[in-house]
């Protein structure tokens, strides 16, 4: 099985609340948005994320390497996928207070 395959599977066995706060409807719509704004595919990290095989701290670096972008275009696509995605979906995976 190759890595992706793997992730995937790994994000499968996750429980429903949490693929739900991380790739349902709301969230892929997001990170659609994202995505065209900033011309990257960004479905596949909010994946890692939820499998803990990237953490927030790498989202730079990962986005730098991925598609060759600038640092600061990866500081905006971070910001705007961590306010609009990941804490909304840790906040509802984690019933934090918004």
């Amino acid at each position: 099985m190759n890595y992706f395959a793997e992730c995937l599977t790994k994000f499968q066995a996750l429980p429903d609340n949490i693929r739900e706060a991380f790739g349902g409807l709301e969230a892929y719509a997001v990170t659609r948005e994202i995505e065209n704004k900033y011309n990257v595919k960004l479905s596949f990290l909010v994946i890692l994320i939820a499998i803990n095989e990237l953490e927030e701290d790498d989202i730079e670096e990962y986005l730098i390497l991925k598609f060759k972008i600038t640092s600061g275009t990866a500081k905006k696509v971070r910001a705007d996928l961590v306010a609009q995605v990941l804490d909304p979906a840790f906040e509802k995976t984690f019933n934090i207070p918004g």
